[in-house]
């Protein structure tokens, strides 16, 4: 489907495609993304190594984040931070953070990272 009938669809008229950032996807309606938020920080590998340390798959950290298992896939696709809203973000995170994971950020030491903790 075209990106002009993409916006027809979605109520989007013809004259304001252009004028919408590059952070901002037709299918969230205009809502950007936390890949542009300068709060977001968690990263799609960091995603995926919490994942993994706790042995769980997408579909039991997307229940646990109350989101879709392809949304887990998809973000743990981004080496950066992943184009998905800040809301799912601090969800993922939030349900990693119960489990037992401490996020390690960036230092002169080191990059990021994920540690389990509590277990």
């Amino acid at each position: 489907m075209s990106s002009l009938k993409k916006a027809l669809v979605n109520g989007i008229s013809a004259n304001n495609i252009s004028a919408m950032p590059d952070s901002m996807s037709l299918r969230h309606r205009g809502r950007p993304s936390a890949r542009h938020d300068p709060e977001a920080t968690l990263t799609g590998r960091q995603i995926k190594a919490a994942r993994m340390l706790l042995r769980w798959g997408h579909t039991q950290l997307a229940e646990a984040a109350d989101v879709g298992s392809a949304t887990i896939f998809r973000a743990e696709g981004y080496d950066g931070v992943p184009a998905v809203q800040l809301h799912t973000l601090n969800a993922i995170q939030a349900a990693l953070e119960r489990a037992g994971v401490m996020f390690i950020d960036a230092d002169k030491r080191g990059g990021i990272g994920v540690r389990l903790i509590g277990r």
